[in-house]
C-alpha cells in the first residue's frame, strides 16, 4: 500500500476531476480490492479525497461534481 498512495495521489494530481469507483481503481492501479480500498481511505484520512454520494472517489476540492 505505502506504494500505492503516492501513485493515486499523483493521478488524482493530474487529472484533477478524476473520479472513480473502487472497482474502477482496482483496475486502472492493478492492485487487489483491500489494498486499493485502504490506500483511498487514507487519502480520505489525509483530507485529500472524499467519497461523493454516487460511491466514487474524488479530490475533496475538485468543483467538478458529475
Amino acid at each position: 500500500m505505502n506504494r500505492l498512495v503516492p501513485c493515486i495521489r499523483k493521478e488524482y494530481l493530474d487529472l484533477p476531476r478524476l473520479a472513480l469507483t473502487l472497482s474502477q481503481a482496482v483496475r486502472l492501479w492493478d492492485v487487489d480490492e483491500r489494498t486499493c480500498r485502504d490506500a483511498l481511505e487514507a487519502q480520505i484520512r489525509s483530507g485529500f479525497l472524499t467519497l461523493r454520494d454516487d460511491g466514487r472517489f474524488a479530490r475533496r476540492d475538485a468543483w467538478y461534481q458529475s
